[in-house]
């Protein structure tokens, strides 16, 4: 019996000077057992900065920055439809201009406007700015991206279609996007392609239709609108093959 009083004050005494006279290692002991470690919080980025780099990512040649800094640029927030404040472009539109396939296919997979007009043309959109500057190659990709646009009926806001702006350039790459949107364009099944009836050439019935409400240019067919020779011998042949009216064109 006294050995067991004995280990019972042994064991009390040791007990006692634990708890008073050694906190610190309750304390640091209830520390560790109860501490979660931290969430890293998530980095905050300047909207505007990010944007502004996205656009200057996209208005770059091709080849100096890759389609991973644009993913960046868009995981770190940037508005995908950001405006430059000094040349009125959007990224879509830098890419587009510089013929960026990649950056292009990305940023319209990822919901970028191509409807916004840019103020330095006069509020052309993406699609009408490439016709004006005979970019085919760039435009047969916009199309191939969203099947779904129809070129044929996509008026900007002087009632021209890219057709129309196509025409109105001097260049051979105007005539080839007027080729393109005739030929390739309907032969895709894009657009007209989807009409219920698909023998129906509507490409002719655009070519042959003046245009309306457009300054400068209202009443005036493609063929009265083009200046290209090129452009011209094209569509006399396309419309020559198609047994359509040429009146005095010729």
């Amino acid at each position: 019996m006294r050995y067991t009083l004995s280990i019972i004050n042994i064991l009390t005494a040791a007990l006692h000077v634990l708890i008073f006279h050694q906190p610190s290692f309750f304390i640091e002991a209830q520390s560790n057992a109860t501490s979660i470690p931290s969430i890293p919080a998530k980095p905050v980025f300047d909207k505007d900065a990010v944007s502004r780099e996205l656009y200057q990512i996209c208005a770059s040649p091709p080849g100096t920055y890759s389609i991973h800094e644009v993913r960046i640029a868009l995981s770190k927030g940037a508005d995908i439809n950001h405006v430059d404040e000094q040349t009125g472009e959007t990224p879509l539109i830098a890419a587009a201009l510089h013929g960026n396939e990649q950056f292009i296919r990305h940023l319209m997979e990822n919901g970028a406007n191509f409807s916004i007009g840019d103020p330095k043309w006069d509020g052309l959109d993406v699609v009408h700015i490439l016709a004006s500057v005979g970019q085919k190659k760039t435009l047969k990709l916009i199309s191939k991206i969203n099947p779904h646009l129809d070129f044929n009926e996509y008026h900007d806001e002087d009632g021209l279609l890219p057709l129309h702006r196509a025409c109105l350039g001097m260049e051979k790459g105007h005539m080839e996007i007027v080729r393109f949107l005739c030929q390739e364009y309907r032969q895709h099944g894009h657009g007209y392609g989807h009409s219920d009836h698909p023998h129906v050439d509507v490409n002719s019935k655009v070519l042959s239709t003046p245009t309306s409400r457009s300054h400068g240019y209202a009443g005036k067919t493609c063929l009265e609108l083009t200046k290209n020779e090129d452009t011209k011998r094209y569509i006399l042949d396309f419309m020559r093959v198609r047994g359509m009216p040429m009146g005095d064109e010729l």
